[in-house]
């Protein structure tokens, strides 16, 4: 069976469910951990997100870890950066995040980040997806809840 290369930027609160959910995958293997903050720097994945040891240290260094050549980056921040995400995107990294909630529609986001994106994927041969914030929340039990609020209703 092969696997999936995968590089998990963040350690934070949703990205700790994300890394669970890699390392608990057959079909994915970590090979990377970006860490914003500097206390995290140097820790084992598996540690940081109340795990065993998996043998892959959370680093900073962002080169490193697209030097690695994972088949997709999984995105988790609190705070998504674009250019962050376009750069990853153009050095031929898959991307898949739970942030940016507007790009969850492309068409309705800022026409220029959204074009910035669009370029990125173009010169790396890549595909960016994103869920909203939230994951189990925003996305999906709001709009059915919402829904029951309406009389009728076309479109979720």
């Amino acid at each position: 069976m092969s696997s999936y290369r995968v590089v998990q930027w963040t350690s934070g609160k949703v990205a700790r469910k994300a890394l669970l959910a890699v390392l608990a995958h057959p079909e994915l293997e970590l090979v990377g951990l970006y860490a914003y903050s500097p206390d995290k720097v140097g820790k084992d994945a598996g540690v940081l997100c109340g795990a065993a040891p998996v043998g892959v240290t959370a680093t900073a260094d962002a080169d490193a870890l697209l030097a690695l050549k994972p088949d997709c980056v999984l995105y988790n921040p609190l705070y998504p950066d674009t250019g962050e995400i376009c750069r990853i995107l153009a050095s031929g990294k898959n991307v898949v995040s739970s942030s940016i909630v507007p790009l969850v529609h492309p068409k309705s986001f800022v026409p220029t980040l959204r074009d910035q994106l669009e370029e990125a994927c173009g010169t790396g041969g890549t595909s960016f997806i994103t869920s909203g914030i939230d994951p189990g929340f925003a996305n999906d039990l709001l709009p059915l809840t919402l829904s029951g609020l309406c009389g009728t209703w076309s479109e979720i």
